[in-house]
């Protein structure tokens, strides 16, 4: 017993000394991680983003240290930073995450990275931003993302559509490949709805540099 409990102690102080050295390295890397991301986020929109990684060092240990991470948020001047949960629209915790990811994301390969919906409450200029960010974070991986907005889809290397069918019994979910003129025409009735007219047409166009 006495031995087990000696070969307790010592795992003890080797785990305590690589917690600290791993709560060192992850302050340092917050810090620089908060000025990318509200650059990031600068660039999307938010014109006066605050962000904090809150990082605790709590008495347990986990797989990746002793600490517990809280991101504290703010899009307005001179207001509190606050949890984001608490404070964050939809819009915002979207583009935040997106941020967030495409600094992950650089430092780190990946085979495949889906993005479900991450337009969620953005449209035009900001979209066409945030398109950009994807095809950043796709130079390094496999980048899946579905979206409602032309301005991203637009952006894309491959067009897919997902549609329903419903039959007498059951619903059937179909994704079919959109090539060459049909993207256009898709683009073009992501932009105008199920009526399409020559202006959402050249709008298209313009989108995908045809």
């Amino acid at each position: 017993i006495k031995m087990l409990q000696s070969e307790e102690k010592s795992i003890h102080t080797k785990l305590s000394e690589l917690s600290i050295r791993i709560n060192s390295i992850r302050n340092q890397a917050a810090s620089q991680l908060t000025c990318k991301i509200e650059e990031d986020l600068f660039s999307i929109g938010i014109k006066n983003p605050g962000i904090k990684f809150e990082i605790r060092r709590v008495n347990q240990f986990f797989f990746n240290g002793s600490d517990t991470i809280s991101i504290l948020f703010s899009s307005n001047k001179g207001y509190a930073l606050k949890p984001l949960s608490q404070i964050a629209s939809g819009g915002e915790i979207a583009r935040l995450m997106l941020c967030l990811k495409k600094q992950l994301f650089s430092i780190n390969t990946f085979s495949t990275i889906i993005f479900d919906e991450i337009d969620s409450g953005v449209s035009g200029e900001i979209g066409r931003k945030m398109g950009r960010i994807l095809q950043n974070i796709a130079i390094n991986g496999q980048v899946i993302c579905i979206t409602h907005l032309p301005q991203i889809a637009s952006l894309g290397k491959y067009h897919y559509r997902v549609s329903k069918i419903d039959n007498d019994d059951s619903s059937q979910t179909i994704i079919s490949k959109i090539m060459s003129n049909d993207r256009v025409l898709e683009i073009a009735r992501m932009l105008s709805g199920d009526e399409v007219n020559d202006e959402a047409i050249a709008n298209a166009k313009k989108m995908l540099d045809i």
